[in-house]
């Protein structure tokens, strides 16, 4: 007779029975960081976010520790389903509200192979200094390859460009509005010479012409 497919996995090593499915304990801890703070961003297997709906009716009224023996009952299952066929685990993103705490949980995720390098830079902000020095960070490691270390070279050097360039940008903009400042200035000082030009105009006139600074 054929073999089942638990009597392959019974002789498989553990490394290959997990499938990048991380225990029920690592799972939980995980999904609550995300759930309790808005700021959070989580990176979750299928499974997780399944036990996810199961258990947030749970949690929601108070009880931690019902909401994570229902996670674990259902998380662990699903597992268990999933190693059977040798499916391999499938890993998303949910951004939380803090920028911060979005790039240290993206390089988590790639360092730990759960997301693409690419994939994290789609979820990254626009091309700024900070977010092209979060990527390159992502391209780095002891295990990167020559490709990624040229990439990495790259956008670490278009993130000074960009910083070069927006300090002289703002120096420009200072510069106008100094410019601004002096003309406004200038402006003044040539109304109140007219204005002065003016009165000793009608002084000279009321000294020579009695009659007229009369009328």
């Amino acid at each position: 007779y054929l073999p089942k497919p638990a009597d392959v996995t019974r002789h498989l090593p553990m490394t290959v029975l997990n499938n990048g499915h991380p225990g029920p304990d690592e799972a939980w801890g995980l999904l609550l960081r995300l759930v309790t703070d808005e700021r959070e961003t989580g990176v979750l297997t299928d499974e997780m976010r399944t036990g996810w709906a199961t258990c947030q009716p749970i949690l929601d009224l108070g009880d931690e520790v019902g909401a994570r023996m229902a996670f674990i009952d259902v998380y662990r299952r699903l597992v268990a389903e999933a190693r059977q066929t040798g499916q391999m685990a499938h890993w998303t993103p949910t951004l939380g509200t803090d920028p911060t705490l979005r790039i240290q949980r993206l390089q988590e995720a790639v360092a730990a192979r759960r997301i693409s390098v690419d994939h994290a830079h789609s979820l990254l902000p626009g091309p700024t200094p900070t977010s092209l020095d979060a990527v390159a960070g992502l391209l780095e490691g002891p295990e990167a390859s020559w490709q990624d270390i040229t990439t990495s070279q790259r956008l670490r050097a278009m993130a000074e460009l960009i910083r070069s360039n927006s300090a002289a940008a703002e120096q420009r903009r200072a510069e106008h509005r100094q410019q601004q400042r002096e003309a406004e200035v200038e402006k003044k000082r040539q109304a109140m010479a007219a204005v002065e030009a003016e009165l000793a105009r009608r002084r000279v006139i009321a000294g020579g012409h009695p009659q007229q600074a009369a009328a």
